[in-house]
């Protein structure tokens, strides 16, 4: 996901963990804390998915599945980003727990990222 600018997903793409003095440490177990806005820790398993879309007359649905699939349409939200040269508004609309709408302009390509239960 070329500039890739959701610091949401970058900090989740890749993970190297370094021990004092032992080296690093690649695919080590990570879990992750998701808070909602007033600090509470939720329950049920947090979890994002990341991926690419390329829109079609201005938007696209993504399918998920297994272990990607939320436990509803309101456990998660879904942020996207304009991976073309030109800026377009990008927006995204959950319909369920395992599928949500990309929408921007055209043909463009998005990058999307989405946290929840």
């Amino acid at each position: 996901m070329k500039n890739l600018a959701l610091g949401l997903a970058a900090a989740l793409c890749s993970c190297t963990c370094a021990l004092a003095g032992s080296g690093p440490i690649t695919n080590a177990p990570f879990v992750m804390k998701t808070y909602s806005s007033n600090g509470a820790l939720l329950s049920g398993s947090p979890h994002e998915v990341v991926g690419t879309a390329t829109l079609s007359s201005g938007s696209f649905n993504v399918t998920l599945s297994g272990a990607a699939v939320f436990s509803s349409s309101s456990s998660y939200s879904c942020i996207a980003s304009d991976q073309g040269g030109t800026a377009v508004a990008v927006g995204t609309q959950n319909t369920s727990g395992s599928v949500f709408k990309v929408l921007g302009t055209g043909s463009n390509t998005l990058a999307y990222a989405c946290i929840g239960n």
